[in-house]
């Protein structure tokens, strides 16, 4: 059967509406007499309402099919961002946001279509593209609201919307549903709609089990260095907002641009257990670094850092998931995509929260530290999972 390349699109559309809020979330809580402890509250909401809902796609992806999932998805999509341009408190805006997140599908659908029509040897490479795709997103987000901005902090809100709004029709006409027929539909049960039981259900499989404990550590750095990097330059540095941005920009282009080109040949030469474990000691290095940096204020160790960062990330977490994917039967491809989502919207919470308190109350270096250590465990888990599979099927 053929790949759909639609799917390129709808990662594309995963990161879209959180990559304009990012640099725009300080006007759009300004609006309303917002804190910094607003947009706290913002991504909170987002989190939180992506945690406890990113499961419960993901089973349903197996139940009711891939497509359903997406079109469900790009409609609460449509009305939250939508809902951003009519909000007039903090409340509504929180409102919004948890609304996108708790229809928020469109990850597990879109790498369970992926893993739908591509085989075991094809399936790490194609995920490192469509990460590419949805890296793209956090690069063209902040464009659409450098745009827009001009007409109100809301106003980029209405066109990633109205984006959201076209790309249901799109799906509607050009994604095909890729679903295999082997799948049974399930009666709804309980059970479905409550994500944690389904996440948890997930955690107790002894094949993926570790794996998903890896994403959730590695997805822990991510979140703890983006959150927490700007406050480290701004403390130890005289560097201007301007300056910062561009180094968060260029990490972005360098991750979409390593993962389009570079992470999938890797993971064909070497396989996902050694990209794992590779992905994995580069980021942990990259995070030494940037301990340096906290120590000694040189701008050398931040950017060595952040560029090794950037290198190793794309690697560690395409194979790992790459790794979950093959682990998985068919019919469960759904279930597991979104138990990804789940441990990914889980560090999303706790990353930023365990950063904050560390650099605080320990010292500034510390999250780092800590990023370093889950970087190499996440590698580390990676290889031993395929290393005990061998041991496994030789037992056998």
């Amino acid at each position: 059967m053929r790949f759909p390349l639609y799917l390129f699109f709808t990662s594309f559309l995963i990161t879209l509406g959180f990559g304009t809020l990012i640099p725009l979330a300080p006007a759009l809580v300004g609006k309303f007499g917002g804190t910094a402890s607003s947009i706290g509250l913002l991504f909170a909401a987002y989190s939180f309402s992506r945690f406890v809902a990113t499961p419960f796609w993901g089973a349903q992806c197996d139940n009711i099919g891939r497509k359903k999932v997406l079109m469900i998805s790009l409609t609460g999509a449509a009305l939250g961002y939508g809902g951003v341009w009519f909000a007039t408190s903090m409340w509504m805006l929180a409102a919004c946001w948890a609304v996108v997140g708790l229809t928020d599908g469109m990850a597990a659908a879109t790498y369970a279509a992926a893993a739908d029509r591509t085989s075991s040897a094809d399936r790490s490479r194609v995920f490192a593209r469509l990460n590419a795709a949805s890296g793209l997103g956090f690069v063209v987000g902040p464009l659409l609201g450098a745009a827009t901005i001009d007409l109100g902090p809301a106003a980029p809100f209405a066109l990633v919307a109205a984006i959201y709004a076209s790309a249901i029709l799109a799906t509607y006409h050009f994604m095909p549903e890729t679903r295999p027929e082997s799948v049974k539909t399930e009666t709804f049960s309980f059970r479905q709609s409550n994500s944690v039981a389904v996440l948890i259900s997930q955690l107790r499989l002894p094949t993926i089990r570790n794996l998903l404990i890896g994403i959730f550590l590695m997805w822990l750095v991510v979140m703890s260095v983006a959150t927490n990097l700007a406050s480290l330059i701004e403390i130890k540095t005289d560097w201007s907002p301007e300056q910062v941005a561009f180094l968060f920009s260029a990490r972005g282009v360098m991750d979409v641009l390593l993962s389009a080109l570079v992470v999938p040949f890797v993971v064909v030469r070497l396989g996902e257990a050694r990209t794992a474990l590779m992905g994995g000691l580069v980021v942990g290095t990259g995070a030494i670094l940037i301990v340096a940096f906290a120590w000694t204020t040189s701008a050398a160790f931040v950017f060595a850092g952040v560029l090794l960062f950037s290198i190793g990330q794309p690697h560690l977490q395409t194979s790992l998931i790459g790794l979950a994917s093959l682990a998985t039967p068919e019919e469960r491809q759904g279930k597991v995509q979104g138990a990804i989502q789940g441990c990914q919207s889980s560090a999303e919470i706790t990353g930023p929260l365990s950063a904050g308190f560390l650099a605080e109350g320990v010292s500034p270096a510390s999250p780092y530290m800590l990023s370093a250590m889950a970087a190499v465990i996440a590698g580390r888990l990676g290889w031993d999972h395929s290393v005990l599979r061998k041991r496994k099927s030789e037992w056998i």
